[in-house]
Parts: structure tokens; C-alpha cells; sequence
């Protein structure tokens, strides 16, 4: 299984209602209806494919999806980092 998280088209955005989501560049994440799908940012971990011809390993993915684990926010409500540092911690603020 390859993991979303660890491929570069693999982008993280805000929509407008201000939720961190997800998204593939490739577009290989559809609905049934063949509209682009886009997730919740802290269920990025979950996003697996069996194969992807565009898959672009950004490195050594246990040691990167352990510190993303350990760096995600454990709800949707979550706004824009302070600090976004690549492939580090983030700090994280709490959407009220």
C-alpha cells in the first residue's frame, strides 16, 4: 500500500470555512460521480492507494508518516500553523 501523506502531490489547504484539508494534485482521489474528493486534514494518514503511477516519495516514509503521527491535529477544527517547518513539528492553534 503506498501511503498518500508521503507523496509530493499530496497538498494540504484551507478551505473557505477555514478547516485544513487535503488533496491530491493528480487528482486520483474521485467520487463515485468522478468529482475531485478532498479529505480532512488530521485523516490524512488514512489515504492509501494499491498503486499510483504518479506516486513521488518525498523520502523514507516510516520515519516522515511517524512524525507526521505525532504532529497532526487530533480534530478538524484546526487553523493554519504558526511555524510550518518541512518534515519538522508544526504548532498548532486551536480554531474557537
Amino acid at each position: 500500500m503506498i501511503p498518500c501523506a508521503n507523496c509530493s502531490l499530496c497538498r494540504v489547504f484551507v478551505d473557505n470555512d477555514g478547516y485544513r484539508k487535503v488533496r491530491c494534485a493528480a487528482e486520483m482521489w474521485k467520487t463515485p460521480a468522478n468529482q475531485e474528493k478532498v479529505y480532512s486534514y488530521h485523516t490524512v494518514l488514512a489515504r492509501r492507494m494499491l498503486e499510483c503511477e504518479f506516486y513521488d516519495s518525498m523520502g523514507d516514509p516510516t520515519e516522515y508518516l511517524r512524525q507526521l503521527e505525532e504532529s497532526l491535529p487530533p480534530t478538524k477544527g484546526m487553523s493554519k500553523p504558526e511555524i510550518s517547518v518541512a518534515r519538522s513539528g508544526m504548532v498548532w492553534r486551536v480554531k474557537k
